[in-house]
């Protein structure tokens, strides 16, 4: 199998200079250089001008491939560490932009969903102190709609878990033994609700990564 830092001898640095492209003129105007398919639909395709494309069944996003070098990452304890470049780099090539790209789409997501969830909790405070015309305003937000949503599609359990980690930013750690569940056992929950979220917010027009 190629290593990473293989790959990138073969391919060109992509200009910094110039805006990033988008999928569908990467796909029908430059070449494929190399592409893997992982398990559960994902996708890391590599093109000739030094870009690469990640696809995770969901969503998708482009970054450049010159550019992935050391990678950080949080454990479950929240302890933090960080992998060389040197070192991925001499593993497969697709590893490390798999990586890359996961990191980019879970920060687009919580970005998205934050800011939604952010202006519905500001404004049903607005609506309380505006009493009579809490209706009137409920029908002109959709965020009221993208909540609607959420309540009808996640268990209370999973939303209040979700809320509380990855909108007002407690640690797995610290919130498991509130549920009575290892801190693994509640990211795997995490993770799954990140899923059906991720699904609402593409089939209604709320996430519109995917082109």
């Amino acid at each position: 199998m190629m290593t990473l830092k293989e790959l990138k001898k073969m391919v060109v640095v992509a200009d910094s200079r110039e805006r990033v492209p988008g999928f569908q003129y990467l796909r029908e105007n430059v070449d494929v250089v190399v592409k893997e398919v992982l398990p559960q639909n994902a996708e890391v395709t590599v093109y000739a001008n030094g870009y690469v494309v990640y696809s995770n069944g969901y969503a998708q996003t482009t970054f450049s491939l010159h550019a992935c070098g050391d990678m950080s990452y949080e454990f479950l304890d929240g302890q933090k560490s960080k992998m060389k470049a040197a070192v991925l780099e001499e593993e497969a090539w697709y590893i490390r932009l798999f990586m890359e790209g996961e990191e980019r789409l879970e920060n687009n997501f919580e970005r998205t969903l934050k800011n939604h969830c952010t202006s519905y909790s500001e404004f049903s405070e607005d609506c309380a102190a505006l009493g009579d015309k809490k209706q009137d305003l409920l029908a002109s937000y959709i965020e009221k709609e993208l909540m609607d949503l959420i309540e009808k599609n996640l268990t209370e359990k999973e939303w209040d878990v979700f809320y509380r980690v990855f909108i007002d930013g407690e640690q797995v750690k610290s919130v498991s033994p509130d549920y009575k569940v290892t801190p693994q056992a509640l990211s795997q929950l995490n993770s799954r609700t990140k899923k059906k979220l991720a699904d609402l917010l593409i089939r209604f027009g709320y996430w519109n990564e995917k082109k």
